[in-house]
């Protein structure tokens, strides 16, 4: 099984602006990375190579803690998912390709979120 865990909250000064925001805003951001993860998963489904399917429909977000802004992207018990990602001659790094090809994204749906809460004066 190859699991990826996605977390913000090892920033300290990103928690310290968090945190003076309110519950509002947290709320906000958290909604927004459930999105980026979900994003992440479907990107990490198209990079993957198939062969049988499996691999890639074994592909989830299997834990998401919105406080704490951390997400774990795993394989659901797929043995050979470490080595394909490590390994594929064309597909290697599906999952962390998909991470890194959703960073913009990510920050674009924060900033949304943010902007949209400054409006409403929350």
């Amino acid at each position: 099984m190859l699991s990826v865990e996605i977390n913000i909250d090892e920033l300290e000064e990103y928690q310290k602006i968090l945190a003076q925001w309110g519950e509002a805003t947290n709320e906000a951001i958290g909604e927004a990375m459930a999105e980026v993860l979900h994003n992440i998963v479907n990107r990490s489904k198209q990079y993957s190579p198939v062969d049988t399917g499996h691999l890639k429909r074994s592909i989830r977000l299997t834990r998401f803690d919105k406080k704490k802004l951390e997400g774990v992207v795993d394989t659901h018990d797929v043995e050979y998912a470490l080595i394909v990602h490590e390994t594929h001659k064309t597909k290697r790094h599906f999952i962390l390709r998909a991470i890194n090809n959703s960073e913009a994204d990510a920050q674009a749906r924060i900033a949304q979120r943010i902007e949209l809460i400054n409006k409403r004066g929350l």
